[in-house]
């Protein structure tokens, strides 16, 4: 419960500058155009609306990615925001409309929230591509810009030489000074595995990350429409075979932490959740006498070994990732923010132990995999 007060404050402090000027019981009129990627009209398609504050999901363990939900409310076990929303239908030419109350579209503090209007390419099933229309709704009547699909023409393969890597391509998003992102998503469910920034139109992702999961590739791109509406992207997704395996972490036994700065007390984990190779749920680290978990120590069994890749999922906040030959002698790797962490040590070090944990004592009990390489 500590961290999500914590998650809550952080949230209205944010929005504390964004006072909404519409009245919570007055009428809000929300239209728009949904096109393809050609731009004829898309009939008969459903239009979805949420607001971005209700998405649970963004908050733990890892993550959809703005820009995915569009698809992911197609998926058999589509995640509840899908059910929280509004539902619209396109008419002939491609026009949808909401009428929801001006408390839609607001925070508990009397902010403006943003709000998403997704719709996806109704002939990609779970594959399919979709577009994000993000905004904040400041008067009764908004009308969106006309918003097209996006034909990506997504290529991925494996790379023929050096560290397991796979090479992704894609067309420019025309017309848009825009920003590129690569996807690799959960094959069932479509949460977020990876979330990559790419400069241009062709990156190459670390296969590690993926270790042992079937997965889908797609890239994500976004553009300012201007008037205060945001557009992401996300193409349509290709079916991606894992090639880096287990990484040597997987169901080694773990410790949970508690402290702000060592000296830390350890807690044995029965079972470590956050080495169990589940990418995406929590861990629900437990210490003794209630107390607040902040952080977990991993312990790789055996003679310290190099480490070339270190992957934390799920990080609250801000992270010091250190390692370890003996468990008494540390050093520190990195000091980074979540929610997903990658990084490779310098030089390959040696290390039996890999600590991750919050130099401020907040609550990381909700830490999803900690990945060792």
């Amino acid at each position: 419960m500590r961290r999500w007060a914590l998650v809550l404050v952080a949230m209205l402090v944010a929005a504390g500058c964004d006072v909404s000027h519409v009245k919570p019981g007055a009428a809000v009129v929300i239209t728009g155009r949904a096109l393809s990627a050609t731009g004829a009209p898309l009939s008969k398609v459903q239009v979805h609306l949420y607001k971005e504050a209700d998405f649970g999901e963004f908050l733990v363990g890892s993550a959809l990615t703005l820009g995915t939900l569009g698809g992911v409310c197609l998926f058999p076990a589509a995640p509840a925001i899908c059910r929280k929303g509004f539902t619209a239908t396109t008419d002939g030419n491609g026009t949808f409309r909401f009428r929801i109350k001006g408390s839609d579209t607001q925070g508990i503090a009397g902010n403006a929230d943003t709000i998403d209007v997704v719709f996806a390419d109704p002939k990609g099933a779970h594959a399919a591509a979709s577009t994000t229309l993000r905004f904040k709704v400041q008067q009764n009547t908004v009308r969106l810009p006309a918003a097209r699909l996006w034909d990506a023409g997504l290529q991925v393969a494996p790379t023929t030489s050096g560290p397991p890597r796979f090479r992704m391509s894609w067309r420019a998003l025309r017309g848009a000074d825009t920003d590129y992102s690569a996807q690799l998503l959960d094959s069932a469910r479509g949460a977020s595995l990876w979330t990559q920034s790419a400069a241009g139109t062709h990156t190459q992702v670390d296969a590690r990350v993926l270790e042992d999961h079937a997965a889908q590739a797609a890239v994500t791109a976004r553009s300012d429409l201007g008037h205060g509406v945001h557009a992401v992207y996300l193409s349509s997704r290709r079916a991606l075979r894992p090639t880096a395996g287990t990484p040597p972490s997987r169901q080694r036994p773990c410790y949970a932490l508690t402290g702000a700065a060592p000296p830390l007390e350890r807690f044995r984990q029965t079972v470590c959740v956050a080495t169990d190779g589940d990418l995406e749920s929590p861990s629900h680290l437990v210490a003794g006498n209630g107390k607040v978990v902040t952080g977990v120590l991993v312990d790789l069994v055996g003679q310290a070994r190099r480490v070339s890749l270190i992957v934390v999922r799920g990080v609250a906040g801000t992270v010091v990732i250190e390692i370890s030959a003996d468990s008494h002698t540390w050093t520190r790797v990195a000091t980074a923010t979540g929610p997903t962490i990658a990084l490779s040590p310098p030089g390959e070090p040696q290390a039996r132990y890999v600590r991750v944990r919050s130099p401020g004592g907040l609550d990381e009990s909700l830490l999803a995999e900690v990945s060792v390489w």
